[in-house]
């Protein structure tokens, strides 16, 4: 795991899987938008996962306050095959993480997603809608032990 650059996440962009990209288009956004954005605005909590060099997904923290940000992933579709993987990376990366409250936004529709958000210890939350889709909010508390 590293720092992506902005050329990478472009090559990023066509190969998301297209639950992430469906995501997007619900929130409005482009994939290079979504993937470039991050690198500009808060590039020391933006990660990409490399497989034979080759970039296959991109994670990483908006922060909304000192101790609050909103947790992402976009993933290639390569990289979808492999959840393992993502989760492992994912995981490590959560560790390292200096926020207390993490939350986002899952497509309700999204079961997929939604059992790994789980997985991760986050709580599946609110109902809401981004351009007429349903979606659920998902949060998690640091613990101090972590």
């Amino acid at each position: 795991m590293r720092q992506p650059s902005k050329a990478e996440a472009r090559g990023l962009a066509p190969r998301l899987i297209d639950s992430d990209l469906f995501d997007l288009r619900c929130r409005g956004l482009t994939p290079v938008a979504a993937l470039v954005a991050p690198i500009r605005l808060c590039p020391d909590l933006t990660y990409a996962i490399f497989v034979d060099g080759r970039i296959e997904a991109m994670g990483g923290y908006y922060p909304v306050d000192e101790a609050t940000a909103c947790p992402w992933v976009l993933s290639s579709k390569d990289m979808g095959a492999e959840p393992f993987v993502v989760s492992r990376l994912i995981k490590m990366n959560m560790k390292q993480c200096s926020f207390d409250i993490l939350y986002n936004y899952v497509p309700a529709e999204n079961r997929q997603s939604q059992r790994m958000i789980r997985h991760f210890g986050f709580t599946l939350g609110w109902p809401t809608e981004f351009g007429g889709t349903p979606y659920l909010t998902f949060v998690r508390r640091r613990v101090d032990n972590e």
